[in-house]
C-alpha cells in the first residue's frame, strides 16, 4: 500500500501515467523541463533542441519503463524510462524521469540526463 505521507522515497513498478498520452504530447511538442538542472544537462551534455528531445519523449515503448517514484513532500508520482540513445555517434542509456501535469496537457521532465 502507498502512503501519500510517508517520509520515505517509495518505488512501484506500474506507470503512474499513460504512455500513450506522454508520445502524443510530446509529438504535440508539450514537453516542458521541470528545472534548470534538467534545461542545463539537455543543453550541455546532449545539446538537443527542443524538437528533439520531444522527439525523443515520443519514440518511447513499454519496454522502456522501469519503475515510478514518488519522493518524500512531493504531491506526484514520476515514472522512469531508460533507453539506448545517440548524441555524436556514441550510444549511451539515456534516464528519463517525467509526469504529466496537473492538467494531463504537458509532459514535465524531471530527468533528462545519461544513466549514472
Amino acid at each position: 500500500m502507498v502512503n501519500p505521507d510517508s517520509s520515505v522515497e517509495q518505488t512501484r513498478d506500474v506507470p503512474a501515467y499513460a504512455l500513450e498520452r506522454i508520445c502524443e504530447l510530446a509529438r504535440n511538442g508539450k514537453v516542458i523541463y521541470g528545472g534548470r538542472r534538467v534545461e542545463l544537462d539537455i543543453q550541455e551534455n546532449f545539446q538537443m533542441s527542443q524538437e528533439e528531445v520531444c522527439q525523443c519523449i515520443a519514440s518511447l515503448d513499454p519496454s522502456h519503463f522501469r519503475h515510478s517514484k514518488l519522493y518524500p513532500g512531493r504531491p506526484k508520482w514520476m515514472d522512469v524510462y531508460c533507453r539506448a540513445w545517440a548524441v555524436d555517434g556514441q550510444t549511451h542509456d539515456l534516464y528519463i524521469k517525467l509526469m504529466l501535469g496537473q492538467n494531463v496537457m504537458t509532459v514535465t521532465l524531471c530527468s533528462f540526463h545519461w544513466q549514472r
